[in-house]
């Protein structure tokens, strides 16, 4: 593997596959796939389910730090794996970097978060905490069904008929205002170009980058149109994630303290 400053990474006594044939039904539900890459678990502590990347992690030559770069589609920049550091070619480089405590679910880290909100619809939970998890796989962001229920009434999203698919569709032209995800320490503001998805210019319709998910509390599923505005930056032995704004040319992001000092 290629190191940032021109080293290379010897990975010791580990397999490689590539695959010649993927059976994947899901892959209906995507629009412009580049390309597959698995991860099986973040817990880098897991011998029993053991791969390359853990292999590595858990080695002393690398920081145990994954950085997640995913540009958005209409970007030239190609998405980005970096093991052992943050990746400050595509992630905006920040004096004043806040991350949130990872808490273990099953195969995954949730981090708490206290509401999720578009314009004037805004979904919390006052009497336990809400979880929100970065989903690499999603090509949506995954929300509690009662604030779904909103958006739909909201922009008049419809299913399209005898499809079967779980997605909504909505009017190009209206007008869309931003996703955004708090915590205690920040607020992250997905544009509506990255959830807004429209599958050919001449289409009058676009696909709505929401969708139900776990029933009616939660939790949010952080998919690729939250990964498409940040960098995930996952830390495992220390339990926490950070985001970073995606820097790529005419994109504009945005990620806020709660002061509403900028990230950036």
């Amino acid at each position: 593997m290629n190191q940032m400053n021109d080293e290379e990474l010897k990975v010791k006594n580990a397999a490689f596959g590539t695959p010649s044939v993927l059976k994947w039904d899901d892959a209906v539900m995507y629009y412009r796939i580049d390309g597959v890459l698995g991860l099986s678990s973040l817990n880098i502590s897991d011998t029993r389910r053991d791969n390359p990347i853990h292999k590595v992690l858990r080695s002393s030559s690398i920081d145990p730090i994954i950085t997640i770069a995913l540009p958005p589609r209409n970007s030239s920049v190609a998405a980005t794996l970096t093991l052992g550091a943050s990746n400050n070619y595509i992630c905006a480089k920040s004096d004043k970097q806040v991350t949130e405590k990872l808490v273990s679910s099953r195969d995954r880290y949730d981090f708490a978060y206290s509401s999720i909100s578009m314009g004037n619809k805004t979904f919390s939970l006052q009497w336990r905490s809400a979880f929100a998890y970065v989903d690499t796989i999603r090509p949506y962001i995954g929300v509690p069904d009662l604030f779904m229920q909103e958006l739909i009434l909201k922009y008049d999203a419809k299913k399209k008929r005898n499809t079967g698919a779980d997605v909504y569709w909505v009017d190009c032209n209206q007008a869309f205002e931003p996703f955004y995800l708090r915590t205690a320490n920040n607020t992250y503001v997905v544009e509506p170009s990255n959830f807004v998805i429209k599958h050919d210019k001449a289409d009058a319709n676009c696909e709505l980058g929401f969708r139900s998910h776990s029933g009616p509390l939660g939790p949010v599923a952080l998919g690729i149109p939250f990964l498409n505005q940040y960098c995930a930056i996952l830390e495992p032995t220390k339990r926490s994630i950070s985001f970073r704004p995606i820097v790529v040319p005419n994109t504009t992001v945005y990620c806020f303290t709660s002061e509403n000092y900028s990230l950036e």
